[in-house]
């Protein structure tokens, strides 16, 4: 199975027009953090920029998709 990496390196080879990936804005702070399971602070989670990253992996699955049917 391929990775969402290389299906958006086929799409943009075969010249297939493919959104960059979201930029995080590091000058904005998260909205919260997920605590680790020790206790600590744990990784800083942004929703609007996992919201972006989710939007912008299902627009290339659905490009590869047609792209993957338009070759047969």
């Amino acid at each position: 199975m391929l990775s969402i990496g290389q299906k958006e390196s086929i799409l943009r080879k075969e010249g297939a027009v493919v959104p960059t990936f979201p930029n995080r804005n590091v000058m904005e702070r998260p909205r919260y953090s997920r605590r680790d399971e020790g206790g600590g602070r744990g990784q800083e989670i942004d929703p609007l920029y996992e919201q972006a990253v989710r939007e912008w992996r299902a627009t290339v699955e659905a490009l590869y998709a047609s792209w993957l049917t338009a070759r047969r």
